[in-house]
């Protein structure tokens, strides 16, 4: 009966009942009621009806309760019930804009279908906790579906995304796609999973978290064999702080508008292979960084340990505090070897970019080596004062997108193929914003052309 409707993704009929039996116990009149009562009533005013409530009762539910609403007036409980309408209306327009460019365009309904990477998963007994629901369409309209099987790779704590939005872009993503969804729950998981989806020959991984599980999936990929035409394609829906990869490929940096863009190029197979950098035995997509880079990554690790959020102010204030009490700004670390060059010494802080930007401050790029690219080697930027002088200079550069000239107290060296940083005491390491400890001695190498993206 429902056929032919929008489902909105957000579980309202699933709570549909229970909303009811509370609105029953809490006896309150509804303006919408009387609509029906009147028998000549259509099914979609009937689930429109509902879907307006269930959003309702999810604001009674919530920490501004209905009585104080209520006890304003009238006119402030109107105002309460058309902001809902509102944003029921807006996230009706996203998901209707999703399933339409996938060939949707009226939103039907979802069926439930389990889809895992193996047959003899299908036949276990006991469910899989951290397996959420894979949707595909209609049997009847299974010819329709592009010949892909996948992997979707969830990361619960995302900074960025609630349940609900999770939720949305995941429906959006497997309704469309034989996609196995898998939340992660522990550190390296992503990795193994990864691991298992090339072992299993699936087409394609996709990634719903940030620059570090985009990193962790990817190293599960490639691990020690590397490249190779048995890899999967690899698609990201940004839900970190920085989300530098997915807008490195020139996806927008909203979730919604995002997985639209990564739904039309996995319909189309529209890929591109993009150059990976690779730190001793780990890969990375973006960037690494030794020195007070990676003690303020380290820092942020252990704010978001204790609760607090990553946020622009909060990196700004780390870095300020790091630069100026935390890291020592006398004596250098680190020296820098290449093959048929001078061992080139005193240095501080050494920023690894394999594509542009380095980072994000909020909305505005930071960018060290404004030349990096998927499509070159790897460019390696290179502090070799830590005065307050010189980090003024060096950070206006930075903001300003401009590559600053070799120096006394910087090196910029561009599409580099190979390079090795000793370092003459323990030093902080950070790969694609994740903290991997104190290290000695790195060797950074460029491998071009090593993974498909979708774009």
């Amino acid at each position: 009966m429902l056929s032919g409707l929008v489902e909105f993704p957000l579980g309202f009929l699933d709570d549909r009942q229970d909303a009811r039996r509370h609105r029953s116990r809490t006896e309150q009149p509804d303006r919408n009621s009387k609509h029906l009562d009147d028998g000549a009533v259509s099914d979609e005013q009937r689930v429109r009806h509902d879907q307006h409530e269930y959003l309702r009762e999810q604001v009674r539910r919530s920490g501004t309760s209905t009585t104080g609403v209520h006890s304003v007036g009238d006119q402030t409980n109107s105002r309460c019930e058309d902001q809902i309408d509102d944003d029921f209306d807006d996230r009706c327009r996203k998901f209707r804009a999703l399933t339409a460019e996938c060939g949707n365009p009226q939103g039907h309904a979802v069926h439930d279908q389990p889809n895992c990477l193996n047959r003899s998963e299908r036949t276990r007994s006991t469910p899989n906790p951290n397996r959420l629901r894979a949707h595909t369409r209609d049997p009847s309209q299974s010819s329709t579906l592009p010949p892909m099987r996948g992997l979707l790779v969830v990361n619960p704590n995302a900074t960025t995304t609630t349940p609900r939005a999770r939720e949305v872009l995941i429906n959006a993503l497997t309704y469309q796609f034989h996609l196995e969804t898998i939340t992660t729950d522990h550190r390296g998981h992503a990795a193994e999973l990864g691991a298992r989806a090339r072992k299993d020959r699936v087409d394609a991984v996709i990634a719903l978290g940030g620059d570090g599980t985009a990193n962790e999936v990817v190293n599960g990929m490639l691990g020690d064999e590397g490249p190779g035409a048995d890899v999967p394609a690899f698609g990201i829906v940004p839900g970190g702080s920085a989300n530098v990869f997915s807008r490195s490929l020139g996806f927008p940096q909203d979730p919604i508008e995002s997985t639209g863009e990564l739904i039309s190029a996995l319909r189309a197979h529209r890929t591109r292979r993009i150059g990976l950098g690779r730190a001793n035995n780990r890969w990375f997509l973006c960037n690494a960084g030794l020195g007070i880079d990676a003690e303020i990554i380290k820092a942020m690790e252990a704010a978001r340990a204790k609760g607090k959020s990553a946020t622009p102010t909060r990196y700004l204030m780390t870095t300020l505090r790091q630069f100026f009490s935390g890291t020592d700004r006398r004596t250098s670390s680190m020296v820098l070897l290449r093959p048929g060059h001078d061992p080139v010494r005193r240095v501080f802080l050494a920023i690894v970019q394999n594509t542009s930007p380095w980072t994000y401050l909020g909305a505005i790029p930071v960018n060290p080596s404004p030349d990096a690219s998927f499509d070159t080697g790897l460019d390696m930027w290179a502090l070799r004062s830590m005065s307050v002088a010189s980090g003024l200079i060096n950070s206006r550069r930075m903001l300003m997108n401009k590559r600053a000239p070799n120096s006394d107290s910087v090196l910029s060296l561009h599409d580099q193929d190979e390079f090795t940083i000793v370092c003459l005491r323990p030093t902080a390491l950070q790969v694609d914003g994740e903290g991997l400890g104190d290290i000695d001695e790195i060797r950074f190498t460029a491998h071009r052309n090593a993974l498909r993206v979708f774009v």
